[in-house]
């Protein structure tokens, strides 16, 4: 008798597995077709989580949380001094020589830019990168071009996008730290952008790691702003930068601290 419910409980447990399997291999093969509707939904319900969690919980802020904060411009005090207006005279000089070394001689013309001579210059949408059977999932990207592709089809309108994110990333590290003078800042800023992985992630097209490193920065500009008297109007960038990095390039682990902000 006992040996009976043993394989009773025995053919329940694999009859739940298999159909537990079912529905994985059923999800699987669905979430490359409608992952726009999946992702969309969750992060629906999720904007509602986080709403009601927001709306009830305290926000009591003192003056020593707000000290903190991150200012998100500069006074003409802090630029007006000769050093610091020579300093960021030399950064847009930098940013000049740095967008025009980007543009020229640029023309599709290298190889992974097959992305684009195959699909968007033909008028076809990039599909979504979900690509199984490589183990790569960043549904993000290059899906930038697919609204691009509607007003332009040179490679300098291709490029403005990425020329707009290298000027709002530079400023966002400018800014970063108001203890500095402005002449370190810039010093700081040039020296992060020439390094190999940032100047290569914002010379070519085809390098999601741009839109990573600009949503690590928005990120981290959002965690210092966060440190002002409406806290919880601050989750929300950050909540909004965490939820599109993740799927910009194959999830990255540095991002997980930010969860627990």
């Amino acid at each position: 008798m006992a040996l009976g419910r043993v394989r009773a409980s025995s053919n329940i447990v694999n009859r739940a597995m298999s159909f537990f399997v079912q529905v994985l291999n059923a999800f699987r093969i669905m979430l490359p077709a409608h992952f726009w509707l999946i992702w969309t939904t969750i992060t629906t319900a999720a904007a509602i989580c986080v709403a009601l969690a927001v709306g009830h919980a305290a926000t009591r802020v003192t003056r020593e949380e707000n000290k903190g904060a991150i200012s998100v411009g500069l006074t003409w005090r802090q630029v007006g001094g000769p050093r610091a207006f020579a300093a960021m005279a030399l950064l847009a000089v930098f940013l000049g020589a740095y967008v025009t070394m980007t543009l020229v001689w640029e023309d599709f013309a290298y190889y992974d830019n097959s992305n684009f001579t195959l699909d968007i210059l033909k008028g076809r949408n990039y599909p979504t990168p979900i690509w199984q059977g490589q183990g790569r999932f960043f549904p993000l990207g290059y899906q930038e071009f697919n609204l691009l592709r509607h007003f332009t089809d040179t490679i300098t309108g291709y490029h403005v996008l990425p020329i707009a994110q290298l000027l709002i990333f530079s400023w966002i590290l400018l800014i970063l730290d108001d203890e500095l003078s402005i002449a370190a800042r810039v010093a700081l800023t040039i020296l992060a952008l020439v390094t190999p992985s940032i100047l290569i992630s914002f010379s070519g097209l085809i390098f999601p790691e741009r839109n990573v490193l600009f949503f690590l920065a928005c990120l981290v500009l959002s965690v210092g702003a966060s440190n002002r008297p409406n806290l919880s109007r601050g989750r929300w960038p950050r909540w909004f930068v965490l939820r599109s990095s993740c799927i910009t390039k194959s999830p990255h682990s540095c991002f997980s601290w930010a969860s627990r902000q």
